[in-house]
């Protein structure tokens, strides 16, 4: 794992990795759950590097090595050269995540994050799943969603979340705090807030896009 992943594999790892750790890094994805719809992928490629380091050999489970390459991708996905101002060191900190056991593909089933939710039930979410109670940590986890893109096929969504979907940056911010928005409902039934014709950024916050306050809250 490394910089000559495809561009596009980055979203892709780093949407696995916390998919993964919902409930506890287990190695496991329900892939019959609409909210992993596409972590097929990632998952895939994956494969053959779990197998080329077994646990039993080498102390990394299925887990770890999902983890690292969430960290990969975040790494890969730097505007910034490495070394310069800005640039982040993403360290795999411990291995030896114990995985889950039966079919790593067909679970267990975890309650993901509903893209419905206001600013209120996201806080709550990241509280009681991960324990966070630094409300600035879990407003910097949602700039993750700088990365990548929705499909109509996986989340019902439809665009890209920035006009750059391949860097993690503050942009996810920026364009929140910009504005304008106008709401959209696709063919999915979807709701989601469209700032340019070019892209969206598809999530709906209940019908809420925060204001300044929240946001810096």
């Amino acid at each position: 794992m490394n910089s000559l992943v495809p561009l596009g594999m980055n979203a892709k790892f780093v949407r696995l990795a916390f998919h993964d750790c919902v409930g506890g890094c287990d190695g496991c994805i329900d892939l019959d759950d609409p909210d992993n719809f596409g972590l097929d992928i990632p998952m895939d490629a994956l494969d053959p590097i779990v197998e080329a380091f077994p646990y039993n050999e080498t102390g990394l489970s299925r887990a770890d090595i999902y983890a690292l390459a969430g960290l990969q991708g975040a790494y890969d996905s730097q505007p910034v050269e490495p070394g310069a101002r800005g640039f982040y060191e993403y360290e795999l900190e411990f291995s030896g995540r114990p995985d889950c056991d039966g079919d790593y593909r067909k679970g267990p089933h975890r309650e993901m994050p509903q893209s419905t939710g206001n600013g209120e039930y996201v806080i709550t979410y990241f509280k009681e799943t991960f324990g966070l109670e630094n409300v600035t940590e879990i407003v910097a986890l949602m700039g993750a969603h700088s990365l990548g893109q929705a499909s109509m096929d996986n989340s019902g969504y439809n665009g890209t979340w920035l006009g750059h979907p391949h860097y993690l940056d503050n942009t996810y911010f920026d364009e929140l705090m910009a504005g304008p928005w106008t709401q959209l409902t696709l063919e999915t039934g979807r709701v989601q807030w469209i700032k340019d014709i070019s892209y969206a950024i598809t999530e709906n916050t209940a019908g809420e896009i925060p204001d300044e306050d929240q946001l810096r809250h």
